[in-house]
């Protein structure tokens, strides 16, 4: 027997067993005890900060606010590190090295991410805000007084303040091109919206596949409200010719004050307060156009206006509002849709003596579930001459479903309700259905 006693041998064996569960407690190689070093955490990951992050492109100047929140679990300090990727020609930031940063557009070439990076010293970790800035031609000339051309390489053309094309200008958009109208913070959450006039001429010519699109400058509303720019207003003596062209989130989409008639084809109206707006039209055409989630779709204020071949759709007043307050109104509409338009698929109306020509053919008006294809004759003392025939009503039709599309006592005696080979004479009931004019 050696010189080690047995008790002896037995604790040091103890020992090491409990040194080697020891380091196995705190973690070794691949534990998780509290000895073990953690990387930093965000806690609130790189976003944009403010109605600025949701600008559709950026330009020279614009100011960018972004924040960030981070923590280490070991309580070390955190710092941040806010970059620009790619930074060349794509501007300065201001507290790069904090939480929070402010990115001062410069002019780059190519998309920027804004990248975030915390570290503790010995652990980093790198995140970007999540979307990327994509650069837009920023349309510094306002007043356009000599025949302007604007092409796909430039777009989008980003509007910051009223435009205007002169008159005897013309302005062309190649199909493809984007005009966005930046509405301006003036005072506190108010913004205030731009307007695009026409004095001159203005030619869009967009593609089926490539259409040209105007609207807001934001993927968000930055205030309150829906829309974001006043729209086209069409001064008299201007002209626009639209083809294949997208008008989204105007107050009116298009406000045509002209006495020289213009063109709008194979256009769509999304998401204004009025679609279309003709005050002074005689004889403008519109062929082909889809109208879609405004509150009126069309309207005529004792204007002429042509509809072929159109829809109407998820107005929430009116699919079309004819107006004759200050002057005749004609309306001549065929191959045409009007579906679910809230309070009346046509309402027309006005003052005495002037009068309501309108002349609807081909046209298929559907109702709401419940509901019964409605035409609103909003003043009963009105002149209308009207010739609904050969129109698809759903579930009307006839003699005795006049009187619930036209409601009773509508009619006063200086009232002429005029139909094509029939005369009402003020009374629908008394009237002589041949032939019928559903």
């Amino acid at each position: 027997m050696d010189g080690t006693s047995f008790l002896g041998r037995i604790t040091t064996g103890f020992v090491a067993v409990t040194l080697i569960a020891g380091v196995v407690a705190c973690g070794g190689d691949d534990g998780a005890g509290p000895g073990q070093k953690q990387p930093p955490r965000f806690t609130a990951p790189p976003a944009v900060v403010g109605p600025n992050g949701t600008l559709l492109n950026v330009i020279p100047g614009d100011r960018i606010a972004f924040s960030a929140r981070a923590i280490d679990s070991d309580v070390e300090d955190v710092s941040y590190r806010w970059e620009l990727v790619p930074a060349e020609g794509a501007g300065s930031l201001a507290g790069a090295a904090t939480n929070e940063a402010i990115w001062t557009v410069g002019q780059p070439g190519a998309a920027v991410q804004v990248l975030c990076t915390i570290s503790d010293g010995q652990d980093s970790l790198s995140k970007s805000v999540g979307r990327v800035f994509e650069p837009g031609t920023a349309v510094e000339n306002l007043t356009l007084d000599s025949d302007t051309t604007w092409t796909l390489a430039g777009s989008p053309y980003v509007v910051v303040g009223d435009l205007t094309v002169g008159s005897g200008v013309t302005l062309r958009v190649e199909a493809g091109v984007e005009l966005q109208f930046r509405a301006d913070r003036f005072s506190g959450q108010s913004w205030e919206k731009r307007t695009f006039t026409v004095r001159g001429e203005f030619i869009a010519t967009g593609e089926l596949q490539n259409p040209v699109v105007m609207g807001g400058g934001f993927s968000e509303h930055p205030g309150t409200g829906d829309q974001q720019f006043k729209g086209i207003v069409v001064e008299d003596g201007g002209r626009v010719q639209l083809e294949y062209t997208r008008v989204e989130e105007a107050d009116v989409g298009l406000r045509d004050l002209s006495s020289v008639a213009s063109s709008v084809e194979f256009s769509n109206f999304t998401d204004c307060g009025t679609g279309v707006r003709v005050a002074r039209g005689v004889g403008t055409t519109i062929r082909n156009c889809v109208f879609r989630d405004s509150s009126v779709g069309l309207q005529l204020n004792s204007a002429s206006v042509i509809v072929e071949d159109s829809r109407f759709e998820s107005s929430s007043l009116y699919g079309i509002d004819v107006n004759a307050s200050v002057g005749d109104a004609v309306l001549v509409m065929s191959g045409s849709i009007l579906r679910t338009n809230s309070q009346a698929h046509l309402r027309m109306g006005g003052e005495l003596p002037n009068r309501i020509t309108a002349t609807v053919t081909g046209t298929n008006f559907i109702a709401q579930p419940g509901q019964t294809p409605s035409i609103d004759l909003g003043s009963s003392c009105q002149l209308y001459v009207l010739d609904l025939r050969g129109n698809y009503w759903g579930p009307v039709s006839g003699p005795a479903g006049i009187q619930d599309t036209f409601a009773d006592g509508i009619f006063c005696d200086a009232g002429v309700l005029g139909w094509t080979d029939s005369d009402c004479g003020g009374d629908p009931g008394g009237c002589d259905w041949s032939p019928d004019p559903w």
